[in-house]
């Protein structure tokens, strides 16, 4: 079981070195923080109800 956490953390940094982005690209634009978005525009939209 060991060996397979193993492989699938190698595949992962694999991954994650071919996906280079520019140097001074913004972290918060990538694909995980998107979801994120919606809920910040919820709480602003309420917040400026107050």
């Amino acid at each position: 079981m060991l060996l397979n956490w193993a492989v699938l953390f190698d595949q992962l940094l694999r991954q994650d070195r071919r996906q280079r982005r520019h140097a001074f690209a913004d972290p918060l634009e990538r694909p995980e923080w998107r979801g994120r978005e919606r809920v910040n525009r919820l709480l602003v939209y309420l917040i400026g109800r107050f």
